[in-house]
Parts: C-alpha cells; sequence; structure tokens
C-alpha cells in the first residue's frame, strides 16, 4: 500500500533560500573576506622575507676558524673549489624568518644594515671550542652599501655626514650552532687597515638562521680539513 505524504508535513528549506537577497549578498561577501584573510595568513605564516647580508660579489677565498684549527677555501683552486661552494652556497641558502615571524619578532623593515661605531669594535676571539670565525677575503676591495644598494655615509662627531666612500677587503662572522633567526654582526676589514688588524669602525649587521651553514663547517671539520694554527 503506497503511503501518502501527510499535507501538513513541513518541507525543509535550505537557509540560503530563506534568506533576503541583499542578507545572502553580504553574507557571501562576509565568507569571501574571511577566506582571504586565511589565506593571507596562511602566506604570511610560509613566505620568507630575505633579512640576511648579501654580498655583491663572491669571495676569493673564505678562512674558517675552530678551536685553534684553520681552514682556507680558495675559489679557483681546484682542490679547495667544491669545499668553497659549498660553504658559500650554504650561506646565501641561509633562511630569512617568515614575514609573519618578520612582523612579530620587530624583524619587519629590517635586513642588510650598514653600520659605523666611533669607538672600534674587535672580532680577534669570535672562534671558540664550538663556534666557527667565518671570513670572507677579496683581492679587490668592495664598497659599503646601505639596504638600498647606495655607497654608506655616515654621521661624524660633528654632526655632519660623512663624504668618503668606505671601501673594504674582508667580512668576519661567528657561526654557532643555533638553530634559530637571530641578528648576526658582520665586520668588514677596511681596505686602508692592516692584513693583520681585528678590530674595526665598520660592519653590517643582518637576520638569518644559519644553523645549515653550521652543518656545512662542522662536516668540514669532521672530514679533518682543519689544521692546527698557531
Amino acid at each position: 500500500m503506497e503511503i501518502q505524504q501527510d499535507a501538513n508535513q513541513s518541507v525543509k528549506v535550505p537557509f540560503y533560500k530563506k534568506m533576503k537577497k541583499s542578507n545572502f549578498i553580504t553574507a557571501i561577501v562576509a565568507f569571501s573576506v574571511i577566506g582571504v584573510l586565511i589565506l593571507t595568513t596562511i602566506l604570511l605564516a610560509v613566505i620568507p622575507t630575505y633579512t640576511g647580508v648579501k654580498f655583491d660579489n663572491s669571495p676569493d677565498r673564505i678562512v674558517l676558524k675552530i678551536n685553534s684549527t684553520q681552514l682556507t677555501l680558495y675559489a679557483d683552486v681546484e682542490e679547495t673549489r667544491d669545499d668553497f661552494n659549498r660553504v658559500w652556497n650554504a650561506y646565501n641558502n641561509a633562511s630569512s624568518p617568515t614575514v609573519m615571524d618578520a612582523i612579530f619578532n620587530g624583524y619587519a623593515g629590517k635586513g642588510k644594515t650598514a653600520n659605523y661605531s666611533a669607538s672600534s669594535k674587535s672580532y680577534s676571539n669570535l672562534a671558540t671550542t664550538d663556534t666557527f670565525s667565518v671570513a670572507f677575503y677579496w683581492d679587490e676591495n668592495q664598497l659599503m652599501t646601505d639596504a638600498n644598494g647606495s655607497a654608506f655615509k655616515y654621521t661624524l662627531s660633528n654632526g655632519q655626514t660623512s663624504i668618503d666612500e668606505v671601501y673594504y677587503k674582508a667580512a668576519t662572522f661567528a657561526v654557532s650552532a643555533t638553530n634559530s633567526v637571530e641578528e648576526k654582526t658582520f665586520y668588514l676589514r677596511r681596505s686602508t687597515a692592516l692584513d693583520t688588524s681585528t678590530s674595526t669602525n665598520y660592519y653590517y649587521t643582518g637576520i638569518a638562521n644559519y644553523h645549515s651553514l653550521y652543518n656545512v663547517l662542522n662536516a668540514l671539520q669532521d672530514e679533518g680539513k682543519f689544521t692546527v694554527y698557531n
């Protein structure tokens, strides 16, 4: 026997058909905005913003030190070229904070920063038992520039702006096993300084995670490529 549907039984109507047209349009717009905000948040959390120090030219040699041992890598010497590229590529590929991290950790708007200090800064003891000293050397003098690529200018003690361009021939910094984004100082040896100088008034700062670079340096040490120096 066929059962007849009760004439008084209510038929369910989708909620969006009950809405007025204006309310329906408003709901669509609201959901679209929410979707865009969610997508933007996800992108900000994964897209990196480069805040490290990029050098315009690759160095001609790299000198690594740790725990009274040293390794010199030359870009144009066959025996060291591959290891030179391992270190240089690891440096350039160092991870930067994401846009979200940069915003919440105060890195937004920061990056390569050129600095002048009236009192000299020493970089003679960067290498320790568990921290590497990394020094990039260039055969030709390098122009010190600001974040925009312009020649670096700084304020003199008399309040005036410097007019002379600053050139450097080496940049030295420390690399530890820290696996997090941190600010690094790159001490610049001015072109007019002695080769034995270990202090400077000029330096760059940059923000990045150099843990992957540390792993490369540590691997070179484990491979027995470092030698004792005095």
